[in-house]
């Protein structure tokens, strides 16, 4: 049965709020450190806290550059999930349905630092498609709706999928 192609957007598109935040922290820790090694060099005479300063001024700058860097990578793996009778296409790469081993929904809870066997935090649910071309889909609830897309998935295979079935 052919069914047209199902777009799924992600909920958060673009780069958000955070990679603004960490820019403008690294621009503004550099605009120190360079005025901070100006002034340095029109006084011709070391300041006892210059380098301790300009030491912190440089971390603030590699952390803030980092966190954008990050952001952005991280924006490439967010994209539309096209699912249709013959494939699923996420960021991540194009499987066709003959190609799929593995469809579960993974729960993921943050343990507890002082006893393990406690979990602590909030709740992570991930929909991973694993490919046995080596592709493995990971969809983030935070990101898609996991719900929909499950549902889409059913009906473009063609076959219901139980809670903690894994179909082959």
């Amino acid at each position: 049965m052919e069914i047209e192609p199902i777009v799924f957007n992600p909920r958060n598109p673009g780069l958000g709020l955070d990679f603004w935040v960490a820019l403008g922290i690294a621009c503004l820790a550099g605009i120190a450190l360079w005025r901070i090694n100006r002034r340095q060099r029109e006084r011709k005479t070391a300041g006892s806290l210059q380098p301790v300063w300009s030491l912190l001024f440089f971390i603030v700058l590699l952390i803030g550059a980092g966190t954008s860097a990050f952001f952005c990578w991280m924006n490439t793996r967010t994209g539309p999930v096209v699912i249709t009778s013959e494939y699923l296409q996420t960021p991540m790469g194009r499987t066709p349905w003959s190609e799929v081993q593995k469809i579960y929904l993974h729960t993921d809870q943050q343990r507890s630092l002082i006893d393990p066997a406690l979990k602590t935090g909030e709740v992570t649910k991930v929909l991973v498609v694993e490919g046995k071309n080596g592709i493995t889909h990971l969809l983030w609830e935070d990101q898609y709706d996991l719900a929909a897309i499950l549902e889409a998935i059913e009906k473009a295979r063609g076959e219901e999928l139980e809670e903690g079935e894994t179909p082959r």
